[in-house]
Parts: C-alpha cells; structure tokens; sequence
C-alpha cells in the first residue's frame, strides 16, 4: 500500500492507495500540535504501507518529524514531492520552478489529469492560490491572496472592537448583504469578497484568452464557497492528493 500525504499551512492530509486506487481523504489540524504524537494517533494503526509521497509546505520541522517517525515507524524512507520544470505532462510558467509552491504544482498535475479543456485552479485554505493550466498542460501563471481565515483574522487583529462583537460563525450558510449583526457582517463581506475576486478574474481571464476555462476549487473552504459561485464549476476537494497520485504512479 502507498500512503499519500499532503501537508498544509493547517491540515494534514491523507489517503491510502490500494491497487492504483485512491481511498478516501482523511485530515487533521496539525497547527499547535505535538507532531510525532499526532501521527501515532492517526497512523499507529496501519500496518502494511510500502511506500509513503509527501507534499509539505508546513516547513522544515514538519518534514524531519514525518521522515523520523515513518523511518521508525514503517521501516522506509518518504519521498517528498518537489516542484520542477516539467511532470506528469506539466510545464510550470515560473522561471524558477522550485520557488512554485509544491501544493500548486500538485494541483496543476491533479487538474491535467482529471479535467478537460483549460482549467482555473482556486486552492482555498489558509491562502487562496490560483493558477491557470492550458489544455495542452502549459502552466500559465498564478497569483496568491489571503484566505477566508487569514482575512478574518487580520480584521479581528485590527480592529479591537470588532473583536469584542465577533461571534460563531459556524452556523453561517447563507450571505447577506443587509446583515444585521457584526458576526454575519464579517462572514458575509469576506465571502463576497473572494466570491467576487473568482467570478472577475475568470472574466478576465477568458476576456484575455478568448477560451473558455473550467473553474476548479479545491482545499479546506471551498465546500463553503461553492454554494454561492455563479458559474459552472468543479469541486476536487482531494486535488492536491490525486496530483501527488500521479507523481507517485510515475515513479513506481
């Protein structure tokens, strides 16, 4: 069995491949956690891994804790998924590739693989990414924004009294635009935030390219966005997983 990783700004990420076959996505918050602890809590139970891919941008610590557990743990040493110029049918845009976070690239990889036609990837987590993929596989380029959290965050740092009026917002499902309180005021200006960023950059971009492109979101928000985007779409919610699927299926 293979184990696919993908380690977030927040979230660990996870899948195991049996037969070629991609099982469901399991996560965790790995933020503020004691790590070799947490992966014996969700890992300790799985006996038969022969191969382990990571895609991490959590930082140095996070990839010596995971190479030192799983060397002790299942007795091999992981790959880690790094970013080049070209894979799996991809041409990354960036004139230095390895400065192209590796989650992006994944996400390109996944995309090409799995959709159709020329495709815009929105990666909403922590940060939003967007990246654009042409049919043929060539990466157009991107650009990176804060996410709906970060966003939030910012506001209640800024802003003291803001902070003190701030609320759940769990139980937000629907957007208003007359809200009547500051906690469903927050929510809704950040999501119609992003929701407009998306719907004017797809525009644009279709308005430069004169080609239509499929909008795929992925990462931890985009279940709540996806209700209120307005054009046709595609959810992937394990994108960057399918992507380092590939990676790991060309390298086996």
């Amino acid at each position: 069995m293979i184990l696919l990783v993908d380690v977030g700004n927040t979230y660990l990420k996870w899948a195991i491949v049996r037969n070629h076959v991609i099982a469901k996505q399991e996560s965790v918050m790995h933020r503020n956690r004691e790590l070799k602890l947490l992966f014996q809590q969700i890992w300790s139970e799985i006996k038969e891994i022969q191969i382990v891919w990571i895609s991490n941008v959590a930082g140095d610590l996070m990839r010596v804790s995971l190479t030192q557990w799983i060397e002790q743990y299942w007795q091999i040493t992981p790959f880690f998924a790094r970013s080049t110029a070209q894979a799996c049918g991809v041409t990354s845009a960036y004139q230095y590739p390895e400065q192209l976070g590796i989650d992006r690239w994944l996400a390109l990889i996944g995309a090409h693989h799995l959709v159709e036609g020329n495709v815009c990837i929105a990666d909403c987590g922590t940060a939003i990414t967007v990246d654009l993929l042409s049919a043929t596989g060539t990466h157009l380029g991107g650009m990176i924004a804060p996410g709906i959290t970060a966003m939030q965050s910012i506001l209640l740092t800024e802003t003291a009294a803001l902070t003190k009026l701030m609320g759940n917002t769990e139980n937000y499902t629907t957007l208003e635009f007359e809200a009547k309180n500051t906690t469903q005021g927050i929510w809704s200006g950040i999501h119609y935030m992003v929701i407009g960023f998306l719907s004017y950059l797809l525009s644009e971009i279709e308005k430069k390219y004169q080609q239509a492109f499929i909008l795929v979101i992925t990462g931890g928000n985009a279940a709540t966005l996806q209700p209120f985007l307005p054009k046709t779409h595609q959810h992937i919610p394990d994108l960057v997983l399918q992507g380092l699927k590939v990676m790991a299926d060309k390298h086996s």
